[in-house]
């Protein structure tokens, strides 16, 4: 399939949400109002890279076909493979800053710990401290991993929303997904979780949002999509009003979430996914101005390095805090992880093409 180059702008923009959410104390002390803002950037950008991968799944239009005898664990590990040289890179950096200064109750910690993140199932359990990513952005790989894992133990279940054609009858799923998600959300927001043997609010950060069931209705929404945007293509016109109006929406959104009681009502995940369900559809509209914008090179070629810079800028975050911060003051801070994890993705992608090795999130 020739690269859709729209959607490796929208990699750009999500990473990009992902790395100011993660460096924003390097930007100030005290950003205020912003720091919210710039917090759901991170979940956005997640929440984007889980529906492109159910997006290129379902616009490649190939349903999974497996027999008795093929071992589903197998199949999913060859979807995440290719990251996981980088991965297992930055695993051992993050390990050795966690574990200094050594102690046997750390030790402990760490190897229990470590039996997870080598096995890539540190989402699959509750996400308290044991079981944490060493290096917190590489939880995105094993919740990857889970979700193949699903699709290739339940392949009739994902092939019925890969075969589905009929516009409407899409519409109508990806509505019961967001209907589902929300009475989900505002039950486990109930739940009597104060007499857990550990933070309530770690528990609650695992069930809705780390843990690899709730990222595969993401992935089932960018299914939906892609299948969608295969069968029927935008109007220039119209794909650029949407494109205006959501991006007002989204400011005033962002800007006024207060006055929007009925969405409160309505969980903050599932506005998002809104919000970037429409905006990919309307991208993928032959000639709009969204397309434009995001096909450039700039875009596309950081689009390209987004798996890289995932994994990387975390570790260097790990190491700007030890090595840097008690000599360089904010926004410098920002500006020098941004560079360092830009020009380390590059000789990552030269490495890797080097030894002819493909970097895909599907």
């Amino acid at each position: 399939m020739e690269q859709l180059k729209q959607i490796q702008g929208i990699r750009t923009l999500a990473i990009l949400g992902i790395f100011i959410c993660h460096t924003k104390c390097y930007l100030a002390d005290n950003i205020g109002f912003w720091d919210d803002v710039l917090a759901q950037l991170g979940a956005t950008g997640v929440f984007t890279f889980f529906m492109i991968s159910g997006f290129l799944f379902s616009y490649k239009n190939k349903p999974i076909c497996i027999d008795q005898h093929t071992n589903p664990v197998k199949l999913a590990w060859k979807k995440v493979n290719k990251l996981y040289a980088l991965y297992l890179f930055t695993f051992f950096i993050a390990f050795i800053a966690k574990i200094t200064p050594p102690t046997n109750e750390r030790w402990v910690t760490m190897v229990v710990a470590s039996v997870f993140n080598l096995t890539l199932t540190q989402s699959f359990v509750p996400h308290i401290g044991i079981v944490n990513s060493f290096n917190g952005p590489a939880w995105f790989l094993s919740a990857l991993f889970g979700i193949w894992i699903i699709n290739y133990n339940c392949p009739q279940f994902v092939n019925f929303f890969i075969k589905e054609r009929r516009v409407f009858h899409l519409v109508l799923l990806a509505m019961l997904i967001l209907v589902t998600q929300t009475f989900v959300l505002k039950g486990i927001s109930i739940m009597p979780l104060d007499n857990l043997p550990f933070k309530k609010d770690s528990y609650y950060t695992w069930l809705t949002y780390f843990n690899p069931i709730m990222c595969y209705s993401e992935f089932l929404m960018g299914t939906l999509l892609g299948k969608m945007c295969v069968k029927n293509q935008m109007p220039k016109q119209a794909a650029n009003i949407i494109q205006i109006l959501l991006l007002c929406f989204t400011c005033f959104y962002l800007w006024y979430r207060p006055l929007f009681s009925l969405l409160h009502v309505i969980p903050l995940v599932v506005v998002t996914e809104c919000i970037v369900f429409v905006g990919i559809l309307s991208t993928m509209s032959e000639y709009s101005i969204g397309k434009r914008l995001l096909s450039n090179r700039l875009m596309v070629f950081w689009g390209n390095i987004s798996g890289y810079f995932f994994l990387i800028h975390g570790v260097v975050n790990f190491s700007i805090r030890a090595f840097c911060e008690s000599y360089f003051g904010k926004p410098f801070l920002f500006f020098l992880s941004l560079c360092v994890s830009l020009i380390l993705s590059v000789g990552t992608l030269l490495i890797y093409k080097k030894h002819l090795v493909t970097l895909k999130f599907v």
